[in-house]
């Protein structure tokens, strides 16, 4: 059944939600709208990038007010002119649908054939549907020859679903990249196998990126991997990892650009230049983990759990050192604590949403390994 992620700008939500409407009662179309698709509880970033990653056609929804201001979702719009670039010339993914007389928002989309939703609404969702569903029939009056278009970016697609050659193992949800940064973790695939069979939320492979070396240096007196130095080609090469988040791990502490200057010392955090890269020390970590009762390998899981419970929710981390998960510990031995409890506090445990992502998490603090 194809997947049809509806972007749009939040002038145009009423012609979104009619657009959803419409296409969910098609049998063979599934919709992806995002005031009805998103999983309760799920920060909307990774939700609206895995949903374009699966999605068989992206359909663009622009118009004069969404173009001419901030509403028109220029992050989606990059995210699918990437995913493009995958395609041959003939197989169709980007639609633009234009809801009244505008210019496009991207030059890309001008080499795109468009269709029109105005001056009548039901023409305009036909011609979708020879492409959606090309063996639907609507009843709002015929087609005909003339109203036969192509919306791929050179020759004819028949219409088929697109092939998906990396499509996730069914039953998951995200895909996780384990990258060992300094190739010294020989048991990170083995780990990752038992990752995947303790839990069916996430799918953990481990992809071999670039080095960073260059990165690693002195900062403070301490040798660190100063993440806001790696060179943005590191970053690029996540297209090629079939994955939705990048865990890279690294023997050194972790440096970050703050404001003016460089906060340092660390064991996780984020990338600045993309969100979707997230970096986690195990500098000291077999000490904690031996000192918690702990082996290196839980240890790293409950390292790697504070950062997908991070990014995926809005939880965040907290100064205060509750031996919980979500501990900041400004005082690196206060990890100790939160290894032996491999639990979350009262207020983080409350705030975890209810569904796969908290069963998943939880079942990967229960791992022993």
């Amino acid at each position: 059944m194809p997947k049809v992620f509806i972007s749009y700008g939040r002038r145009d939500l009423d012609a979104a939600r009619r657009l959803f409407n419409q296409l969910r009662v098609i049998e063979n179309v599934e919709p992806w709208f995002d005031k009805e698709s998103l999983l309760p509880g799920i920060s909307w970033r990774p939700a609206i990038r895995k949903a374009i990653r699966e999605a068989n056609y992206f359909l663009a929804l622009v118009s004069s007010n969404s173009v001419s201001g901030k509403g028109f979702r220029n992050t989606e719009l990059a995210q699918a002119l990437e995913i493009l670039t995958e395609f041959p010339p003939d197989q169709i993914f980007l639609i633009p649908a234009r809801l009244d007389e505008c210019q496009m928002p991207r030059d890309e989309l001008t080499e795109l054939n468009w269709i029109d939703l105005f001056p009548d609404w039901e023409p305009g969702i036909e011609r979708l549907l020879l492409v959606f569903a090309p063996s639907t029939q609507v009843r709002s009056g015929g087609t005909d020859d003339s109203r036969s278009t192509n919306y791929s970016h050179g020759g004819r697609s028949n219409g088929a679903e697109k092939e998906v050659s990396d499509k996730i193992r069914s039953g998951y949800h995200y895909r996780v990249g384990l990258v060992d940064l300094d190739l010294g973790l020989t048991n990170l695939k083995p780990l990752a196998q038992v990752l995947n069979e303790t839990q069916g939320f996430f799918l953990f492979t481990c992809p071999e990126m670039p080095s960073v070396k260059d990165a690693v240096g002195d900062v403070g007196g301490l040798t660190n991997l100063r993440v806001h130095e790696i060179p943005s080609s590191f970053f690029a090469e996540h297209p090629n990892l079939t994955v939705d988040l990048v865990v890279c791990l690294t023997r050194y502490p972790l440096a970050f650009r703050e404001d003016d200057g460089v906060i340092y010392n660390y064991f996780a955090g984020e990338s600045e230049q993309d969100e979707r890269f997230l970096f986690v020390s195990t500098d000291q970590l077999y000490a904690f983990s031996k000192q918690a009762g702990r082996t290196f390998e839980e240890g790293l899981v409950h390292t790697i759990v504070g950062q997908l419970v991070n990014y995926f929710t809005k939880i965040g981390y907290h100064t205060q050192t509750r031996d919980c998960v979500m501990d900041h510990c400004k005082v690196r031995a206060d990890q100790v604590r939160g290894l032996k409890s491999r639990k979350f506090c009262d207020s983080c445990g409350q705030s975890l949403p209810e569904g796969d992502l908290k069963a998943a998490i939880e079942a990967l603090l229960r791992l022993d390994y």
